[in-house]
């Protein structure tokens, strides 16, 4: 009888943790369904509800901006904004008081998942003046014919680094080649599928003065020559569309078809863009040029050309002056570029220069904003800032009404941020692209559980929900929930594990189990009163408490330590008839006193598993450091705790 009860107990308790896991899942499946799935009668259509965004200050463009205004959204696309709007009955409101919405910047050039050109080996036995490839234009650095798509593979880290940065949007290309062909112009969601990701497959021409990687081919070998073969293919394009040419040309004819299609030069530098704008009104193209950021020092010059200008903001960092030798040797024009380079878009618009920006030349995507915001404080107006982030790359992209501006119709890429975007204190609290909200919805939901876990309880009485269990199922759910069902792209995969510090887990785990051991069978306690019935002097027994509390939080967590021998030690004090204080402060100060083992505190095992350092070389300087903190315990016992604590 006894035995039945005992396996009704076992397989309740099963049940009620197996129903909770489950229960916890089930949310974030709702959360990440997909808007569409096959049946035998071809493609069922899931109806999404709306979501309405309300009492928010909505950023239309720099012209426009709607206070206590209402964003409606669907499917990827913006169904209504403005004030006072009708609400669908079929929507999930969100009260946004308070916070700013604003589009989601444009990235006009970038090398973001498209595979990278592997640079050949040169020869130095002879040169090469031919091509390589038959049927296509007579220099192998005019990549005409080359479509970025055919290399690109969806990055989610950069993704998710540029998204962090406000970019909604980004056009992509491979930077290889003087011509490099076409690029992909793609929305930064990693939930979506690729026929909604991916805007145009063949988005802008790509240019530039860099040879091509791939082949060796001697010509050009110099700017001047780069110059001379760009000319020379566009009079060869016109001569070709004329009808003249005997032979097929690919590489002409693909640059033909793209006629009309935005054209992008990436200079690479100051002097490299004056030449593209040059050569861009010697040929009559209307190429958008990528800058150096240091326009300012040839503005009489760029003022007579008409060209849209895409400029950088990587800004020098300032120099280290601390070394008087050292400072000597900085010249003056490279501390008037670190001086200037910051008030480079100001000046340019105060020449009444329109540009874009872009993040192009950042070793890290964090600093773009930083460097804006202060760019703005040299006295770039937040309206052209705005506009160099939004409308302005939608116009050199061609996609003015599609993204760039909160407007009916056009895709729903938005931020949400807490003060204007542009105030140094303001942060970006949701990256909305096509709808899709980039949140860690997981993290939020297990920190609900955490809180709530209690009340949850309470109210499901046949839950056993603790905080283990919200923590696998939390663990679990990284693992289940498709970001993409159809390509089986999840959260997390087992791949992205291979980078935890697992020595560092299972060491935790570990020492972990062993002090839930050690309090489970009592040894903790057993040493205790060992130390207490001895025939020892008041001075001994407090230095061997001392010395067990230290040594034991190398093992165990300090909190659970103190909460075992914090009463121990009071009725220890009691019976040696000295004052609670004076024993127990000593005491609970030790157990934050552990420098030998990698779980003794976080410090400890970050030092750890940065791979330089070995537990042997831990235990070797920490038990010195330990025993010197004894020291100083044992003297802040006996001499400072009875001034203080009288």
């Amino acid at each position: 009888m006894l035995k039945n009860k005992h396996f009704k107990t076992n397989t309740m308790g099963a049940f009620n943790k197996f129903f909770t896991a489950i229960i916890i899942l089930i949310p974030f499946f709702v959360l990440s369904q997909k808007e569409y799935f096959p049946t035998n009668s071809g493609v069922k259509v899931v109806n999404e509800p709306y979501k309405a965004f309300v009492n928010a200050t909505i950023v239309i463009n720099s012209e426009k901006t709607i206070k206590n205004g209402t964003l409606i959204f669907r499917d990827g696309k913006i169904i209504d904004v403005g004030s006072g709007i009708k609400i669908p009955k079929n929507s999930i409101v969100i009260d946004k008081k308070d916070k700013f919405i604003y589009p989601s910047f444009i990235e006009t050039t970038s090398s973001m998942s498209v595979k990278e050109a592997k640079r050949l080996a040169y020869s130095t036995r002879s040169a090469m003046y031919g091509p390589t490839r038959e049927g296509f234009y007579w220099n192998d650095h005019i990549l005409s014919d080359y479509r970025a798509y055919l290399d690109y593979k969806y990055d989610t880290n950069k993704a998710k680094e540029l998204r962090a940065s406000g970019f909604g949007v980004v056009n992509t290309h491979r930077a290889n080649g003087i011509h490099s062909g076409t690029g992909i112009l793609l929305a930064l969601s990693d939930s979506s599928n690729e026929n909604q990701r991916v805007i145009s497959n063949n988005s802008t021409e790509f240019y530039s003065f860099t040879r091509n990687a791939l082949s060796n081919q001697s010509y050009p070998t110099s700017i001047m020559g780069s110059m001379a073969l760009i000319r020379q293919f566009f009079h060869d394009l016109e001569w070709y569309s004329e009808g003249q040419a005997k032979n097929k040309d690919y590489a002409i004819e693909a640059a033909i078809k793209n006629t009309s299609m935005p054209k992008i030069w990436n200079s690479g530098s100051n002097l490299n863009f004056l030449r593209a704008l040059k050569i861009s009104k010697e040929l009559e193209i209307p190429f958008a040029v990528v800058g150096s950021g240091l326009e300012y020092m040839d503005l009489k010059a760029i003022r007579q050309y008409k060209n849209k200008l895409i400029i950088p903001v990587n800004f020098p960092a300032a120099y280290d002056v601390s070394d008087p030798d050292l400072t000597k040797k900085i010249s003056l024009g490279s501390l008037r570029e670190w001086n200037q380079a910051p008030s480079n878009l100001y000046i340019l618009e105060k020449n009444d220069i329109q540009f874009s920006v872009t993040s192009s030349g950042l070793k890290k995507k964090s600093e773009f904003l930083p460097n804006l915001r202060k760019a703005i404080r040299r006295g770039l107006s937040t309206k052209l800032a705005l506009d160099a982030l939004t409308v302005n790359p939608a116009s050199i992209l061609k996609v003015k009404g599609v993204t760039g501006e909160l407007t009916k119709g056009s895709y729903a890429n938005f931020l949400v941020t807490s003060k204007p975007i542009f105030d140094d204190k303001s942060e970006i609290y949701e990256n909305w692209v096509l709808g899709e909200k980039h949140v860690l919805k997981i993290f939020c939901f297990t920190v609900f559980l955490w809180i709530f876990r209690g009340l949850i309880n309470s109210i499901f009485p046949n839950f056993i929900l603790t905080d283990s269990i919200i923590s696998v199922s939390a663990a679990i759910a990284l693992f289940a929930i498709p970001i993409n069902f159809n390509s089986q792209d999840f959260v997390l995969k087992w791949k992205d594990t291979k980078n935890l510090s697992w020595g560092i887990l299972l060491l935790f785990g570990g020492g972990l189990s062993l002090a839930k051991a050690m309090s489970e069978t009592g040894i903790i306690l057993s040493v205790t009163e060992f130390i207490t019935n001895t025939n020892l002097s008041v001075f001994v027994i407090v230095l061997m408490l001392i010395c067990l509390m230290l040594f034991m939080t190398e093992l165990m967590s300090n909190v659970a330590l103190v909460a075992v021998l914090a009463p121990v030690v009071a009725g220890v004090a009691i019976g040696l008839d000295i004052p609670i204080l004076h024993l127990l402060i000593p005491v609970t100060i030790a157990s934050s006193c552990a420098f030998m083992l990698p779980m003794a505190t976080p410090p400890n095992a970050i030092v750890f598993a940065s791979g330089y350092i070995r537990i042997y070389d831990m235990v070797r300087v920490g038990i010195l450091i330990n025993f010197l903190s004894i020291l100083l315990l044992i003297i802040f016992y006996k001499f400072f705790i009875p001034i203080i604590f009288k």
